[in-house]
């Protein structure tokens, strides 16, 4: 699992909350959110203004668990976050 994460890490560096692996053992909590095909990174928060391309997330589970979403925001619904949707 540490491996797994040490490689994401490499990858894409700190995380939106400037997070490294040695925060991992506190926070058992990761994020990544771009804005582009080119790794430009981007937070994710509702007063963002940057339109989201895609997203990693790691989370540690109890029980030695570790979930590893990928979310692409080029396929989803642009209605999703509409207010009026409901």
């Amino acid at each position: 699992m540490k491996k797994i994460i040490e490689l994401i890490i490499s990858q894409y560096g700190v995380d939106e909350n400037n997070q490294t692996i040695s925060d991992w053992n506190t926070s058992k909590y990761l994020s990544w959110w771009f804005k582009n095909s080119n790794l430009q990174q981007t937070i994710d928060e509702p007063e963002n203004s940057d339109e989201l391309y895609y997203g990693i997330v790691i989370d540690g589970m109890k029980n030695n668990q570790l979930n590893i979403v990928l979310l692409d925001y080029i396929n989803i619904d642009p209605k999703l976050n509409n207010k009026n949707w409901l």
